[in-house]
């Protein structure tokens, strides 16, 4: 089964790589959510917002299907591993539960000649040896009367096992059970009919104390014998010599398994717990939450360009002045700045910005409609008002612009400065789970050699 999943995971995510590899517009693009469609605008202004939400479903289903490759490699490695290794580890003694832990069923597979028969052996608590059962009172007489049946209708035909009670909570008694054949009816209850022809009667004697006074009571009950096909009276009979050494000493730790039944070798294996369906399931929540990581990605990049507009205005607002005053005009000045950003062979975003409307310019857009276009584009507050300064002083003339723009560089000097004040004391929250990792760290290192010493 896993292989059947491993290799139809590799189908699917090779298949789904190759037809999104091959370089084919989309006849219709699924929508994305609004934060990444405003991000995508944000991020690609002037680009056909149809192939950039093309690009970013185009990585989202890329991430989900390398996972989901990546995941059934590693299913079908699994399945191979399992089927080329023995699922089981051959056991030649069980260990008993510790006094006060219970009793165990314990699930076993028995090999008599390359044939598996599965059983389930409950293994008593080991007794402790100064301790005796405390005996039962006869007000709980009636209440054995009717819980001794178990799935049985009556004790005149017995078929299943009996519940033979060793203490009454209602009553508070202990009951200590005395049975004259314990091969048909041990004393847990179970119900022993291998070989039996015909029914048999067996007595139980249930002696009931509460303080100093007991009293004995007979229960007898009529063993039918049981319609087996020969596959479970074997595993009937493997099952009752596993319990008679199990008896045999119920205060060691720990006992052998019968080696031989019916004069044929008998080898003992625990199963393996299969949980390659959990894998299964990793593997497709994996391949589903990967698919969301473009989109937080194109959100962060939105976030990062927000910053760094931020923090480059003021130089933006600072070398438009500059230049303005030395003589130039607007445009002169804008196509300066643009002309040395080139040289330079950075990126920025706020200078792409300025990269876009020098090309607007280019082809024959007003100056204060582009200008005003870069503000809008740009969204900041900041922008958006040098846009609108210079749209308007195109309109008025230049004679007060100079002043206006040294009056917005003193105020976006100051913005920036603020905002690095606020950037720092992000960093500092950053900051403040790692160190706390760190001080858990410092007190482990400190605390365990005073615990280890006690």
């Amino acid at each position: 089964m896993v292989i059947a999943i491993g290799v139809a995971g590799i189908l699917v995510a090779v298949i789904g790589l190759c037809l999104l590899g091959r370089k084919r517009e989309w006849k219709r693009c699924p929508p994305v959510g609004l934060s990444c469609q405003d991000a995508i605008a944000y991020l690609n202004p002037g680009k056909s917002q149809q192939k950039e939400r093309e690009q970013l479903w185009k990585k989202k289903l890329m991430s989900g299907l390398w996972v989901l490759l990546g995941g059934s490699v590693v299913l079908l490695l699994q399945g191979f591993l399992r089927t080329s290794t023995s699922d089981y580890a051959p056991i030649l003694q069980i260990e008993r539960p510790e006094p006060g832990e219970g009793k165990q069923k314990i699930a076993l597979s028995a090999w008599i000649m390359e044939e598996e028969f599965p059983l389930t052996i409950e293994v008593k608590e080991r007794v402790p040896q100064a301790e005796e059962a405390q005996k039962a009172i006869e007000k709980s007489y009636l209440l054995l009367t009717e819980r001794i049946l178990g799935g049985n209708l009556s004790l005149d035909e017995v078929r299943t096992s009996l519940k033979l009670e060793n203490y009454i909570e209602e009553t508070a008694c202990s009951v200590f059970w005395q049975i004259d054949n314990t091969d048909r009816i041990d004393r847990s209850g179970r119900v022993h009919a291998e070989g039996l022809s015909e029914k048999e009667l067996v007595n139980l004697t249930a002696e009931i104390s509460f303080g100093g006074y007991k009293k004995a009571y007979v229960f007898c009950a009529t063993v039918m014998p049981e319609i087996l096909t020969e596959e479970e009276r074997l595993v009937q009979e493997i099952r009752r010599r596993v319990q008679l050494r199990e008896e045999a000493d119920d205060g060691a730790k720990s006992f052998f398994l019968p080696e031989e039944i019916g004069g044929a070798a008998v080898e003992y294996r625990v199963p393996r717990q299969d949980q390659s369906y959990l894998l299964c399931v990793l593997v497709v929540v994996m391949a589903v939450l990967c698919t969301f990581l473009p989109d937080q990605k194109v959100i962060q990049q939105k976030k990062e360009k927000e910053e760094e507009l931020a923090i480059a205005y003021p130089e933006i607002v600072s070398k438009l002045c500059l230049l303005i005053g030395s003589g130039l005009t607007v445009r002169g000045a804008w196509e300066r700045i643009i002309k040395d950003y080139r040289e330079d062979q950075s990126f920025n975003y706020a200078y792409e910005e300025m990269l876009l409307t020098y090309y607007e310019l280019d082809r024959g857009m007003p100056e204060g409609k582009a200008y005003s276009a870069f503000g809008k584009r740009c969204r900041l507050s900041g922008y958006r008002k040098l846009g609108s300064l210079l749209e308007q002083n195109l309109k008025k003339g230049t004679a007060g612009l100079l002043a206006l723009l040294q009056e917005e560089t003193w105020q976006a000097f100051e913005d920036r400065r603020a905002f690095a004040v606020k950037l720092a004391q992000e960093a500092g929250t950053r900051l403040l789970m790692p160190m706390l990792m760190l001080l858990l760290v410092v007190l482990v290192i400190c605390i365990a050699p005073a615990i280890m010493s006690f």
